[in-house]
């Protein structure tokens, strides 16, 4: 099982978002991280179990930081 999962929203099959569930169902621990250009999707994304949510254009500075932000969490949360 992943520990993190980068998820952008713009699927080839559909959206991320709506998939988050099925992320969730197989890999109830794994850390999901939602990658979209659609700010206004934020909220949603979190409200269906991402643990963050990043906005394109993505930087590698910011993604570095939420993963680390995203791994302190989950080490809090399970240990």
């Amino acid at each position: 099982q992943p520990t993190i999962i980068l998820l952008d929203n713009n699927l080839p099959d559909g959206s991320g978002i709506d998939r988050l569930h099925e992320f969730r169902n197989v890999c109830p621990d794994s850390c999901i991280i939602v990658i979209s250009a659609m700010t206004h999707l934020r909220m949603q994304a979190l409200s269906k179990g991402a643990m963050a949510f990043i906005e394109k254009p993505l930087s590698f500075d910011r993604l570095i930081q939420t993963i680390e932000q995203v791994c302190d969490e989950n080490y809090i949360v399970h240990s």
